[in-house]
């Protein structure tokens, strides 16, 4: 399909999930777009190409828009994964915004069990697996329950509490101007600094306590791996851009860059064989 091309342009969908890509695995792009074009609740699947996107990307991104009037590709003019998003989000005939990385997929139920809800942010449990797609990674933390997200003590505990599935009122992610572009180009500017600045705003949130995102753990190009020190770069500019500093600050860029770099198994290896409490432990259920 032609860059920018309005083909499936499906104005009616109340939900558009939007898919930035940049480059991927062949196999798990399929697996990501499939997941996402077969939902039992029908959502407008909008992917973000990048200049750099290679062409077999491309030939398999027009074979599952050969089975999906639904499915629409724009080329991203701006640099950056937030850029990416941004975009898509501009592009977007639903009314709310599905989050979903080439990496990963979701469960065929994920929209229809989040769409019925009024909160204006609306995300599910994570389950994670291995590179494979099929040997579970046990992650014993976080599991994420709206009990347990009453009592995150500061609206930054909550926005670092939540995560992916997400579904957001498209209206609200333009009244605080979209993802934050000047930040940098790494993890937290979708999944952490958004929600942040939408909880300041008032946001209302509500979990779908069930797994319905897909995470894949591999060691291979993921944004989770970008280099630790562009990572902590980004986090110091999110903290200090919601007027947090001093220990504050320190506090929670300790607690956030404990697991920059790493894999989610690398992390549990590293827990039991130093016997290390995880960060998030003391809020899990």
């Amino acid at each position: 399909m032609r860059p920018g091309s309005s083909r499936g342009a499906t104005s009616g969908e109340d939900v558009t999930i939007v898919v930035p890509l940049l480059e991927q695995n062949d196999a798990w792009l399929r697996q990501s777009l499939l997941s996402a074009v077969r939902q039992s609740r029908r959502a407008e699947v909008l992917v973000v190409t990048s200049p750099r996107t290679p062409r077999s990307n491309r030939i398999t991104v027009e074979h599952v828009a050969a089975e999906a009037p639904h499915l629409r590709v724009i080329e991203q003019v701006r640099n950056g994964f937030p850029a990416a998003l941004n975009q898509g989000i501009e592009a977007a005939a639903g009314l709310r915004i599905g989050l979903l990385l080439t990496d990963d997929w979701l469960d065929s139920r994920a929209v229809a069990l989040c769409i019925g809800r009024e909160e204006d942010i609306v995300c599910t449990q994570k389950m994670t697996w291995a590179e494979d797609g099929v040997t579970p990674v046990h992650r014993p933390w976080k599991f994420l329950t709206n009990s347990t997200y009453g009592q995150m003590p500061t609206l930054e505990r909550k926005a670092h509490y939540l995560g992916h599935f997400f579904l957001i009122q498209k209206r609200v992610i333009e009244q605080i101007g979209g993802l934050d572009e000047t930040l940098g180009d790494t993890p937290g500017i979708d999944d952490f600094d958004m929600i942040w600045t939408l909880l300041e705003q008032g946001a209302t949130t509500r979990i779908v306590e069930e797994k319905l995102y897909n995470y894949r753990d591999h060691g291979g190009t993921r944004l989770t791996l970008r280099p630790r020190e562009e990572m902590i770069a980004t986090m110091r500019r999110i903290i200090a851009k919601h007027g947090i500093s001093g220990s504050e600050a320190e506090e929670i860029l300790q607690r956030h860059s404990w697991s920059f770099g790493k894999t989610a198994q690398t992390e549990l290896d590293q827990m039991r064989q130093e016997n290390l409490t995880h960060p998030d432990e003391e809020f899990s259920d």
